[in-house]
């Protein structure tokens, strides 16, 4: 009958543990129900929720069950879900809508799906299970990864390199073109200029708007960007770019390279703030990008640094994630950022908007969490 008193108890269930009892409520019963509100706190920051650490393990999100005890009666319900919903909106750098865009989303409970957005670059999935996602937007290029990657620019997201599974590290065994002297007058070109005040000629007499070609810009047909310049550096592999960083260190010997003069400049910040800097991988020309790859068995990706804007770097006796927050000191509050817990190294790009992501495992989670924190707390 109406207004029999009733109780109301929710339990927690987690993998391998007994229920826990959350909380237990008074209620009555009105027209053969029972009826009960369960205050329940959403935790926006990982750092501020209540819980045991996974260690190694992939977070799994609790499931509830409700037990209502009237007169001595108990009736339990099945383990009931939380479940959370997704929506994106993938833009570019010119806030146009990118469309049809294929990606990878890899979910809390160590799950994964591809996904395509739509014309208007948007997508709605509904029913995922609630937690941290990553979004891998070269996932359809490589067959791997993070990189919490930002649509915008994303590199997103296993070696040092820029997205997982990317080599970050130059092959020596892939060697490039040994270079050349130039032949035309330096005076008779277009020029970049560089930090240390040295220019480089653009090169126009090479083939760069196809993927047949050596030195196609991947990363920028990609997203939809403007072709970075390719430079001829014939001849000029001892030409200081910046106080500490040569030509030869980002081109490994290419006769020709996309250089980004503002990856120089904030690079050459870092190294004023950490020191030594050891330089694994620059600009890759697109066929060297693609024979590094195949050489690990591996999908070519269509990586920054085709488009001379990143660089894989390690500082002696430094953790990937104090280099990283010394990087953020450096570079501002808007980079790519990708950790490499193994090996002690970081990529670092010059992406317009801030992204990280990690290469696997708990430690490069922890580690990624602690670099945006640090890098909320002064941007």
């Amino acid at each position: 009958p109406d207004e029999t008193p009733a109780s109301f108890k929710v339990f927690e269930v987690l993998p391998e543990t007994e229920p826990a009892l959350l909380n237990e409520l008074a209620a009555k019963i009105q027209a053969n129900k029972v009826t009960v509100t369960w205050p329940f706190v959403f935790q926006a920051q990982l750092s501020d929720v209540p819980s045991i650490p996974h260690g190694d393990q992939a977070y799994v999100a609790p499931k509830y069950f409700f037990e209502v005890d009237v007169l001595g009666q108990s009736l339990k319900s099945e383990p009931l879900e939380f479940r959370d919903t997704l929506e994106l909106n993938l833009i570019n750098q010119n806030d146009e809508p990118l469309a049809s865009l294929s990606f990878t989303i890899h979910f809390a409970d160590g799950s994964t799906e591809k996904v395509t957005a739509d014309q208007e670059g948007k997508l709605r999935l509904e029913d995922i299970v609630p937690g941290r996602v990553k979004l891998d937007f070269l996932a359809d290029v490589v067959e791997d990864d993070p990189a919490v990657h930002d649509p915008t620019v994303p590199d997103s997201p296993d070696a040092p390199g820029d997205e997982p599974g990317e080599p970050g590290q130059d092959d020596p065994a892939v060697a490039p073109p040994a270079e050349e002297d130039p032949e035309e007058d330096d005076d008779d070109c277009e020029k970049v200029t560089f930090p240390s005040g040295e220019q480089l000629c653009i090169v126009t007499d090479q083939a760069t708007s196809s993927e047949d070609d050596e030195h196609w810009d991947a990363f920028a047909d990609r997203f939809g960007l403007a072709e970075a310049p390719l430079l001829d550096c014939r001849g000029k592999g001892d030409v200081m770019l910046s106080a500490n960083f040569s030509v030869r260190e980002f081109t490994k010997g290419s006769d020709y390279a996309r250089i980004d003069p503002d990856l120089i400049r904030k690079l050459q910040a870092l190294r004023d703030l950490v020191g030594s800097i050891t330089l694994t991988s620059g600009y890759r020309s697109w066929a060297y990008n693609q024979e590094l790859y195949r050489r690990r068995g591996q999908t070519p990706t269509k990586s920054p640094h085709t488009h001379g804007i990143a660089a894989d770097i390690k500082v002696e006796g430094m953790s990937a994630a104090e280099l990283a927050k010394r990087a953020v000191d450096a570079f501002g509050c808007h980079m790519g950022m990708g950790l490499i817990m193994g090996e002690r190294a970081i990529h670092v790009d010059t992406r317009s908007s801030w992204t990280t992501w990690d290469y696997g495992g708990q430690a490069s989670l922890d580690a990624e969490e602690e670099v945006n924190t640090y890098r909320n707390s002064i941007c």
